[in-house]
C-alpha cells in the first residue's frame, strides 16, 4: 500500500491497455511506467517491439533507447583502431 505526503494510505491504480499488433494479435498489459490521463476508451500511443509485444508501454522511448544499437556500433568502430594498435604493440 502506498502512502501520501502526510502518511495516509492511498490507493494507486494502473491503466490496463489493449492493442492489436500489425500481425493482428491482441495484447493487453498494465501500464506501470507512468500514470495515464486518458478516459476509458480513449486513444493512447503504444510502443512495443514486434518480437515482444508483451513488453509494451505508453511511455515514449528516449533517444538512447531508440538509438542504442547505433551508439554501441559507433563506439565499437571508434575503439577498434585503438584496440588494434595496442594489440599490435603487445604481440
Amino acid at each position: 500500500m502506498a502512502r501520501g505526503p502526510r502518511g495516509a494510505p492511498v490507493a494507486l491504480s494502473r491503466a490496463t491497455l489493449e492493442f492489436r499488433t500489425k500481425a493482428g494479435r491482441t495484447v493487453a498489459f498494465e501500464e506501470r511506467r507512468r500514470q495515464l490521463d486518458v478516459a476509458e476508451g480513449g486513444l493512447v500511443t503504444v510502443y512495443y517491439a514486434e518480437d515482444a509485444p508483451e513488453g509494451a508501454t505508453a511511455q515514449a522511448p528516449t533517444f538512447g533507447t531508440r538509438r542504442a544499437r547505433e551508439l554501441v556500433a559507433g563506439l565499437g568502430c571508434a575503439f577498434a583502431p585503438a584496440t588494434a594498435a595496442v594489440l599490435a604493440g603487445v604481440l
